[in-house]
């Protein structure tokens, strides 16, 4: 199953996320961090599962397994806590909807340290102010997805 890892980071009033996604060999598919502007840590890490989520349909993924460092982040997307902002209520539920259109996931809480790549991304898209994008086997897994889900639907 496809990982992945999720950071979202804010210093001083502004924000940045960080996505890595890992195939089940454990190499970088995919990476997307970028800088958010004036937001909450929550607003990051919402705009981190949101990426990430848009990723996974872009991808054709049907399962996909999450990782963050941030308990809240792993509840909010399970609908167990709710933001009090309204702004970030609507995100949340846009986030839910979207994750609920993959056939099988799963979101784990890990030490900071386990998702220290997705954490280094978005601090470095702080730090420049700027979007990375890198696409690793991208375009290899889509069409694999592809093809497996083009079997599935002849058996």
């Amino acid at each position: 199953m496809i990982s992945c890892y999720l950071a979202g980071v804010c210093q001083n009033g502004v924000g940045a996320f960080g996505v890595v996604f890992y195939d089940d060999k454990g190499e970088v598919l995919l990476k997307e961090g970028g800088f958010v502007g004036r937001i909450t840590k929550s607003h990051a890490e919402s705009t981190a599962v949101l990426v990430a989520l848009e990723c996974c349909l872009a991808l054709g993924l049907e399962k996909c397994q999450f990782y963050s460092s941030s308990e809240s982040l792993e509840k909010q997307l399970r609908g167990e806590q709710v933001n009090e902002e309204p702004h970030l209520q609507l995100l949340w539920g846009e986030a839910r909807r979207m994750v609920a259109s993959l056939e099988n996931w799963a979101i784990s809480s890990i030490p900071q340290e386990q998702n220290q790549e997705a954490e280094d991304l978005a601090k470095q898209a702080l730090d420049t102010r700027q979007a990375y994008h890198i696409r690793n086997k991208a375009r290899e897994t889509r069409a694999a997805v592809r093809v497996a889900n083009t079997e599935r639907w002849k058996e």
